[in-house]
């Protein structure tokens, strides 16, 4: 298996290491995700971040990712128990419905009667 090659330095000497490649299928279980068209689709939607490394054999290519991009789309895709990425795609926690936030009716059915209440 092939590597990518990257410079460490440790002790103020520069060492040249080699990062391991793993193909999309063992990738897909080290991540993990639900299926290789997922992690696919995935790479796809983020292709600055994750440029693709291929392996040509006779009839077709065959995609390969670091174990940093391995890491980087674990750090990416898992999130704790408290964190719903829902909830902060709509900067709130819980579902409410949205035209009724902290007491305050904006329109339709709920703001005539919000607004017959305060008019007696």
């Amino acid at each position: 298996m092939g590597g990518v090659s990257a410079k460490r330095e440790t002790d103020g000497i520069a060492e040249k290491t080699v990062e391991p490649l793993y193909s999309l299928a063992v990738a897909t279980e080290m991540i993990p995700m639900p299926s290789i068209t997922a992690l696919r689709m995935f790479l796809f939607n983020h292709k600055e971040q994750f440029p693709g490394r291929y392996r040509r054999t006779r009839w077709y290519e065959q995609r390969f990712l670091a174990l940093s991009e391995i890491k980087k789309i674990r750090e990416m895709t898992f999130h704790g128990l408290g964190e719903s990425r829902f909830a902060s795609l709509a900067g709130r926690s819980g579902r409410r419905p949205s035209g009724m936030r902290n007491g305050e009716v904006k329109n339709g059915f709920f703001a005539r009667i919000a607004a017959e209440a305060n008019a007696k």
